[in-house]
């Protein structure tokens, strides 16, 4: 993200994939083409972002301005030669030499008011408020409360919260939205790269940026006094930090830059793969999530001050030559060889069962794709995702990918074990969590028993246990009301039972499917591994033991008495895995929101080996025939997790042959190949998951997530 630096003598920038630390090389040949974006006279440009919508804004003299080729700069807010400290709208607002800024999904422009020792907030409309910040000092608290020493970049992430570099107090400082301040980290801290700060060593956190998983990180330039002689010499780290005073490395270059050509050293961006871009020595240098390498070095820019990157991968510059050429430049990417962001995985598999490998990539060009087994090419084997149905002893061994472009190719391979297990992969629990009242704004949980028989289930319908440690969910659900629905056509679908309140009597419907229904029992829910529920006459969870025949049912989760809010929807396999039935699908479908007011589908796999599923965020699909939902979300974000981690995410499946295949198989409904909906394709070991469905750029919106098996 921008960073306000000095202005030294004019000297080159070059852009250069140089392996980094902690990285592995591929093969890669990548060009830009170069473009001045705008020229400016008398004022240097002090930082720069680009929002959503591609509208490109700096910090320039007092003022924030929105700049393009055609119009040059048009001010936002604020005054170019006139410093000041005011709210208000456009030119009745004042700055005192803004330097960073970064801009949020909804167009707001976040501001490093330097001079003032604040932080800014900006409409898109140009209307200007502090967030944080009055007095110069080293003081956490909130609003004006929180003081700042010189804070100079900025980044901010999908929920609102700021983060600034404190350059004056030499931290990291966290902004929530309502203005609480907090600090992350200082870099007197930091032993990173060797030592700690003394005589010999001095840490400076220069950038910050967050990627597109909320994940924090923060460049640090390194000054070594004495690195060359009397003469100093620097490193540059990239820190991602994972908490108050907590850090991991994620590249460093060493002995990069000198006394005049460490301008702008840490300044940092990350684009929509989690790529991050940083400056050192005047250099331009991409890290790339499992690889970095050497990439071409385009002249004729220097003295950086801010660097942004937009969702094509434009690479956006502020800089300054001196008072002759002050500018930001643009470099397009002409193409990207491929990197495989997401590895697969080693893989043991049950016999008989399907299995799935994935060699996901980024890059501004579409690889084409060739696997091997055991080192000879698989026939018809073209697509970045290979699915192998009914795998047996004879499949066991080494699949790899190569993924080539006209630029470069890169390589990756891993092994399958094919086993007999007497208890295979399997769902043995399924939950959704998302905003419940009445009406159609409900929880819906729809799931299916395969095979034949009956099979005993736990159902609940959880709000007001979520609301205590630890789970400390504010706006919980009150009064949630479980029903469990049937398939029946027109004109059912009918309810089966009805319980409000664990401890009350459930209430037969009018559906003729009998599935035995009994009171919850916390017994049974301890032997399954589900949280606790308040045991007390009037507690308001609601639970049931049912034993449904196989087939296809819906357990909704209401507001009762018209009450709102979060709630989660809970479905265990009691039966302990009886290969007679099995879970084999759950969709739920509700209103996405931000924050914690998101789509999200858990899901439990039991068992010994791994299992293969179809996940899916629905959005737009959903808003065409024979569906018809009003405001349904535009573009879903799919994100798997396992525990705290991301494992897997998509955004737009892009009609991938292979997983479009699947879709019949396991009974879900088509999606456009050109439709923004998400899908994946994936193998995971046994283990608990989240399914969590988001709006890109925090958009709002009925979605539907659905987990399948695919066996």
């Amino acid at each position: 993200m921008p960073m306000s630096i000095l202005n030294f003598p004019r000297v080159a920038l070059f852009i250069c994939f140089m392996p980094l630390a902690l990285a592995t090389v591929r093969s890669q040949s990548l060009s830009y083409s170069t473009t001045t974006l705008v020229t400016f006279t008398g004022s240097s440009p002090n930082g720069v972002a680009v929002d959503s919508s591609g509208n490109v804004y700096v910090t320039i003299g007092n003022a924030v301005e929105r700049v393009t080729s055609s119009s040059g700069g048009v001010v936002v807010a604020g005054s170019v030669t006139t410093p000041g400290s005011a709210n208000g709208t456009g030119s009745a607002a004042a700055f005192n030499g803004p330097t960073g800024l970064a801009t949020d999904g909804s167009g707001n422009i976040y501001v490093a008011d330097t001079g003032n020792n604040t932080i800014r907030k900006v409409t898109p409309l140009g209307a200007v408020t502090t967030l944080a910040g009055l007095n110069q000092g080293d003081q956490d608290g909130v609003g004006s409360g929180a003081e700042f020493n010189q804070p100079t970049a900025l980044a901010v992430d999908g929920s609102g919260t700021v983060y600034v570099v404190d350059s004056g107090n030499n931290a990291l400082r966290k902004v929530a939205a309502d203005g609480t301040t907090t600090t992350l980290t200082v870099a007197s801290s930091f032993t990173f790269d060797g030592v700690q700060t003394d005589e010999a060593r001095q840490y400076f956190i220069t950038g910050v940026a967050v990627d597109p998983l909320g994940n924090l990180y923060a460049g640090v330039n390194v000054n070594i006094p004495f690195g060359h002689a009397d003469l100093p010499a620097y490193d540059v780290g990239v820190l991602k930090v994972t908490g108050v005073g907590s850090y991991s490395l994620q590249a460093i270059l060493r002995d990069v830059g000198s006394l005049t050509a460490s301008n702008g050293n840490g300044i940092l961006a990350i684009d929509n793969n989690s790529d991050f871009y940083v400056i050192a020595g005047l250099t331009l240098y991409r890290g790339l999530t499992t690889a970095s390498s050497v990439e071409s070095e385009p002249s004729g820019i220097g003295n950086p001050t801010g660097i942004a990157v937009d969702s094509s991968g434009r690479i956006y510059v502020s800089m300054t030559y001196g008072s002759a050429t002050l500018s930001v430049v643009v470099f397009t990417p002409v193409g990207i060889a491929p990197n495989i962001s997401t590895q697969p995985s080693n893989v043991t598999i049950a016999s008989g069962r399907s299995v799935v490998f994935n060699a996901i990539t980024d890059g501004t060009a579409a690889p084409t794709f060739q696997w091997t087994f055991n080192g000879t090419s698989i026939s018809g084997a073209t697509d970045a995702v290979l699915l192998i149905n009914g795998a047996t002893s004879a499949n066991a061994g080494t699949y790899a990918c190569t993924a080539t472009t006209s630029i470069g190719s890169v390589y990756t391979s891993t092994t399958l074990a094919v086993i007999t297990a007497s208890t295979p992969g399997y769902l043995t629990n399924l939950s959704a969590r998302a905003n419940a009242s009445t009406g159609a704004n409900i929880l819906i949980a729809g799931f299916t028993i395969a095979d034949s028989g009956s099979m005993d289930l736990l159902l609940r319908g959880v709000g007001p246990a979520l609301i205590p440690t630890p789970f400390n969910i504010a706006g919980a659900l009150a009064n949630p009301q479980l029903t469990l629905y049937d398939s029946s056509s027109a004109p059912g679908p009918f309810p089966i039972v009805t319980d409000i309140g664990w401890s009350n009597v459930f209430t037969l419907g009018a559906s003729s499917v009998n599935v035995d229904p009994q009171a919850a029992t916390l017994a049974l829910m301890n032997s399954l591994g589900a949280f606790t529920l308040n045991w007390a006459v009037g507690s308001a969870d609601s639970a049931l033991e049912v034993t449904p025949p196989a087939g296809g049912y819906t357990a909704q989760v209401s507001g009762f008495g018209g009450t709102g809010g979060i709630a989660l929807a809970e479905i265990y396999d009691a039966d302990a895995y009886t290969p007679a039935t099995r879970l084999v699908n759950i969709s739920s479908r509700a209103e996405v929101g931000v924050g914690s007011n998101i789509l999200i589908g858990g899901f439990t796999i039991g068992g010994s080996t791994a299992e293969t599923l179809l996940i899916r965020g629905v959005g737009p699909t959903l808003a065409g025939a024979p569906y018809s939902v009003a405001g349904a979300l535009a573009q879903p974000m799919l994100t798997i997790y396992s525990g705290n981690t991301p494992v897997y995410s998509n955004t737009g499946w892009g009609g991938d042959p292979t997983i479009g295949s699947v879709f019949a198989t396991v009974g879900a409904f088509t999606l456009n190949t050109s439709s923004a909906d998400s899908a994946l394709l994936i193998t995971l070991p046994p283990g608990g998951y989240t399914a969590e469905v988001s709006g890109v750029n925090n958009s709002t919106g009925i979605a539907l997530v659905e987990i399948y098996e695919v066996y």
